[in-house]
């Protein structure tokens, strides 16, 4: 009977030591994380995903996600049964089941009502248990959204101009506008990536061109390699 207890009470000390390992795996994740089996009950959650509403022994997409994301079906269901009958309800993105049946990391960029996130499904050693964690990326989005508009706005006001015009680093060419492609001979999609010194054969500075550092205008008459070109003037 002793040996029992004691065997009892070795098993919880281990059980214990095992929560606090996964708790401390968790709370390093610096996004809120949960571990999930495939029923969508948490196993174990960190501090910024209980502070966003989770449980343990809850369910992901009932106390994280607050119901929010639910397909028709599944919140008819879930209205009509509970939770506990049996049939996983799950998010209507949720890509846990494509993830613990290929054995591999799933990731999905969504918006979630005013903010984007990154979300991960990653298969654990654990049969039917997953690491389930989300990266907000709200900030990325909106860089990346004036990039495209700087980007677009650039190619409006390029393509209007009847001078040619590109971009270039340290004398790569990264795009062009039309009018630079006409000017030199070139076909769309011949001049990005292409040194501005490979398309002129002869004329004033050309090393300055060639260099890592050009001067911040360099002028004059200019021989190309496959077109004259009468005047060009190179701002940096």
């Amino acid at each position: 009977m002793s040996h029992e207890v004691n065997e009892t009470k070795y098993l919880l000390s281990e059980l214990e030591r095992a929560n606090y390992l996964n708790a401390i795996l968790l709370d390093a994740i610096p996004h809120p994380a949960l571990l999930v089996n495939k029923n969508r009950m948490v196993i174990a959650a960190n501090r910024l995903a209980k502070d966003a509403g989770t449980l343990v022994g809850g369910f992901c997409w009932r106390d994280f996600g607050h119901c929010l994301y639910l397909s028709d079906e599944d919140r008819k269901h879930y209205e009509s049964h509970g939770p506990n009958d049996g049939k996983p309800v799950a998010c209507d993105f949720c890509e846990a089941n494509n993830a613990l049946r290929r054995n591999e990391c799933r990731n999905i960029e969504r918006k979630l009502e005013d903010r984007y996130w990154d979300i991960y499904w990653i298969p654990t050693q654990e049969d039917g248990v997953y690491l389930h964690y989300a990266i907000d990326i709200t900030e990325r989005k909106k860089i990346e959204k004036r990039l495209q508009e700087s980007e677009l706005r650039f190619k409006m006001l390029a393509e209007a101009s009847f001078e040619g015009i590109c971009i270039h680093v340290k004398g790569i060419i990264l795009d062009c506008n039309e009018r630079m492609e006409t000017i030199f001979g070139y076909t769309e999609d011949e001049l990005p990536g292409v040194a501005l010194c490979n398309i002129i054969s002869t004329g004033p500075n050309k090393a300055a061109i060639v260099g890592n550092k050009p001067e911040p205008t360099i002028s004059g008459t200019y021989i190309g390699i496959k077109r004259m070109v009468q005047y060009l003037t190179l701002k940096s």
